[in-house]
C-alpha cells in the first residue's frame, strides 16, 4: 500500500537504511556487485548512486513523494541479475531489462504499483510510450540520467588516461 507522500526532511542515506536494507541485505542485490555496468562502476554501486541522487534532488526541490517507494524503487531500477555485457539478453537489454528488474523486484521482495511503476518505466525516454506515471518514477528518469551521464563521462575521460 503506498504511503503518505511528504517531503524528505532526513538524510537520504539514513532513508535507504530505513527502507532499502532488506534489499541491501538480500543475496540477489550482493549478487550485482559482480556486474560491470557503466565503465568501472557495478549495476550494485549504480543502484545506489541513482537512489541517493534521486532522494537529494527531491529533498532539495521540496517535492513530497512516498520515501518507501522511492527508495525502493530506484534500489531495484536495475535489479535484472544478469551480466548485460556478456548474456543471450544481451541484443534487447537496453529495450527490456527495466521489465526483468520489475518481475524480479516482485519476486523477490513483493513490490507494490508504485514501485513497479518506478521501475518498469525508468527508460524514458529511450520507450516512448513506457513513461511513469507517478512522480516517484520522473524523480527515477532524471536521477538514473544524470547518474549514467557521468558514468559515462568518466569511462571516456579514463580511456584518455589508461
Amino acid at each position: 500500500m503506498p504511503q503518505q507522500r511528504e517531503v524528505i526532511t532526513e538524510d537520504p542515506a539514513e532513508l535507504i537504511r530505513k527502507y532499502g536494507r532488506d534489499i541491501l541485505d538480500s543475496p540477489g542485490f550482493q549478487q550485482m556487485k559482480q556486474y560491470r555496468h557503466h565503465d568501472k562502476s557495478t549495476t550494485y554501486q549504480h543502484s545506489l548512486d541513482v537512489t541517493m541522487a534521486a532522494l537529494r534532488f527531491a529533498k532539495s526541490m521540496r517535492i513530497p513523494v512516498d520515501k518507501r517507494a522511492l527508495v525502493r524503487g530506484c534500489l531495484l531500477h536495475d535489479y535484472y541479475l544478469y551480466n548485460h555485457h556478456t548474456s543471450e539478453r544481451k541484443k534487447w537489454h537496453w529495450a527490456r531489462h527495466d521489465l526483468y528488474a520489475a518481475i524480479n523486484a516482485d519476486r523477490d521482495f513483493g513490490i507494490d504499483d508504485r514501485e513497479a511503476d518506478i521501475i518498469a518505466n525508468h527508460m524514458w525516454p529511450i520507450h516512448p510510450m513506457r513513461f511513469p506515471l507517478m512522480r516517484e518514477g520522473w524523480i527515477l528518469v532524471l536521477a538514473d540520467k544524470k547518474v549514467a551521464a557521468v558514468e559515462a563521462i568518466h569511462g571516456v575521460i579514463n580511456s584518455f588516461i589508461d
